[in-house]
């Protein structure tokens, strides 16, 4: 018994090594990283209760949101070869845990006990998803013209799908703008994320397009099915609070904007995945949007001058 706990603890210790690793590489000092880790995320957590009604909701499905996110097929099968059943789905409820307790503790401290339990319980309900190698649920989705990027990523992140459009019907039924529409932005935000996973060269490969083609075919699909999947959403804002239609088109449509900026990260990085640094000049173009402007540009050069080897 203590052994099957000593490996466990061990895959933990060994996850911070390698995450302290990474940090280090970026040449950033890991405490002072976690300092700002955990500084940004009490900040984020009060502006959301700051500016969004029935934040508990939203905070709730933002926190699922990140550990179903984890889950990865390639790392599931490998972790399966290391852990038996009991001990994966241990391993897979402490992440999950340690997610989520820090996201229980804000609500708590909001008073949002019943929504701080049922946070935590939905722990076991991922866990034993996750867990379930042998269980096979397959999903129709409406990408299979184009079928990479969304037809995988819909099937991966249907339940945070389901339970963003549940928060957002609520939002609607409770007469909160502010609530539906961050969740109309962060169904986009999800879109976005298809475009993370690290693609095999040999699929880039096997695209008959100049590095300009694809580039424009990736972002043409990108905005297409994004649009086509969420327009409803939009028209029904637009109809229960028409006194703030302007902003919600100009959001709504905003996004798009960070949509193509992080399909053009990514392959200015490819055939790597987008690295750390990149990561912070997009999260502050959230917060200043007018640098849009330049750094669409310029990634976009980048983009093509890493895929001219690839498809010239």
């Amino acid at each position: 018994m203590n052994e099957k706990y000593g490996i466990i603890l061990y895959y933990f210790q060994f996850q911070f090594r390698r995450w302290n690793r990474h940090l280090i590489e970026f040449g950033i000092i890991p405490w002072i990283a976690y300092l700002l880790l955990i500084a940004a995320f009490v900040i984020i957590s009060y502006i959301i209760f700051q500016r969004v009604e029935h934040a508990q909701y939203l905070y709730s499905a933002i926190a699922i949101f990140y550990m179903y996110s984890q889950q990865d097929n390639a790392k599931s099968r490998f972790m399966e070869s290391l852990f038996s059943s009991a001990d994966l789905y241990l391993v897979k409820l402490f992440e999950n845990l340690s997610i989520a307790f820090a996201f229980a503790i804000f609500l708590i401290y909001k008073s949002h006990y019943l929504t701080a339990i049922g946070l935590m319980a939905s722990c076991f309900f991922l866990s034993i998803k996750t867990n379930e190698s042998n269980f096979t649920l397959k999903i129709p989705t409406p990408y299979s013209k184009f079928p990479y990027e969304f037809s995988i990523g819909f099937r991966k992140f249907y339940l945070v799908f389901a339970i963003l459009g549940t928060v957002y019907c609520i939002g609607l039924f409770v007469e909160n703008f502010n609530l539906s529409l961050v969740c109309i932005l962060l169904i986009h935000f999800v879109f976005m994320s298809f475009y993370s996973d690290k693609e095999p060269k040999e699929i880039v490969c096997l695209h008959h397009h100049s590095p300009k083609d694809f580039l424009l075919h990736k972002i043409k699909v990108a905005i297409n099915y994004t649009f086509f999947s969420t327009i409803i959403f939009l028209v029904a804002l637009c109809f229960f609070f028409p006194q703030a239609m302007t902003i919600a088109v100009l959001l709504y449509f905003l996004t798009f904007f960070y949509i193509v900026l992080f399909i053009l990260m990514k392959y200015a990085a490819f055939p790597r995945v987008i690295n750390l640094p990149t990561g912070i000049i997009f999260f502050g173009s959230i917060l200043f949007p007018p640098i849009l402007l330049v750094l669409i540009p310029m990634y976009y050069s980048k983009s093509i001058q890493k895929l001219n080897p690839i498809l010239t």
